[in-house]
């Protein structure tokens, strides 16, 4: 099973909100549609895990005492579906391409998540990112799988 997910490379920045956010709509109107803009770049996806950790792991105080951060980062973990080689390298070369710029937007495209409070980001919004990419050569089947890792530019700030 798989998902559509949509990411874009550009040299523009759009600002994101505190929740590393940006809308939609304040994007150029070259950008401001993730399912019929050929900028952005659409990719399967067989699943994305989300996760929360520490600034710096976690930090312990004198006498070896864990300390809890509720401050945190908020990383996701893309695992993208295999694709063939050499028929398929366009998908190689569109992830080289949009990890080439310097500004990422992630966006999930239509995925609906059945518990509200585990979506990626708002409704006609998209994230504002960090990442990298890496990809795995499986000679014997003649596939090539690819991971990112991509990171909310801003961090969890809880009050």
């Amino acid at each position: 099973m798989s998902w559509t997910i949509a990411l874009l490379g550009t040299n523009t920045l759009y600002l994101p909100d505190s929740l590393s956010e940006v809308s939609l709509a304040s994007m150029d109107a070259a950008h401001d549609d993730p399912a019929t803009d050929a900028a952005w770049k659409k990719f399967e996806v067989s699943g994305i895990h989300r996760i929360r950790g520490g600034f710096d792991g976690i930090k312990e105080a004198t006498g070896g005492i864990a300390i809890h951060n509720k401050n945190q980062k908020r990383t996701f973990k893309i695992i993208f579906m295999p694709h063939l080689f050499p028929s398929e390298t366009d998908i190689s070369e569109a992830l080289d391409s949009v990890f080439n710029y310097n500004h990422l937007y992630f966006f999930k495209m239509d995925y609906t998540f059945s518990t509200p409070t585990y979506k990626i980001h708002s409704d006609n919004k998209c994230l504002k990112v960090a990442g990298l990419i890496t990809g795995e050569d499986e000679f014997p089947t003649g596939s090539k799988r690819y991971e990112a890792t991509i990171q909310t530019i801003k961090p969890i700030l809880e009050g």
